[in-house]
């Protein structure tokens, strides 16, 4: 029975992902915990830090904000999601998560 558990690891890990890229057209999963290579790319008009990064597991790389951030400067843009996780409303901060080619 050892190692019997270890097969649901990469099957979360993909349900994260696919949690993490399936955001209506406001709110993204945006929490940094989902991110990996995170790199910081600038600042938004509104004073956000912007970042590149992509979701863990996953290949596309994005430029968005990071919840925690947006927790600091607009709390009512982010909510909890039934996971735990953090989703940003990008409508309500002006912004759109970018695909980067």
């Amino acid at each position: 029975m050892g190692g019997s558990g270890l097969w649901l690891i990469p099957l979360l890990a993909i349900a994260l992902i696919f949690l993490a890229t399936q955001g209506n057209d406001d709110q993204n999963f945006s929490d940094k915990r989902l991110k990996a290579d995170i790199i910081p790319v600038g600042m938004s008009l509104n004073g956000l830090p912007l970042y590149q990064f992509r979701y863990i597991g996953g290949r596309q790389k994005y430029v968005g904000v990071m919840a925690q951030d947006v927790l600091a400067h607009t709390p009512e843009a982010v909510a909890r999601s039934f996971t735990g996780f953090y989703r940003v409303n990008y409508k309500m901060l002006g912004l759109e998560m970018q695909k980067v080619a």
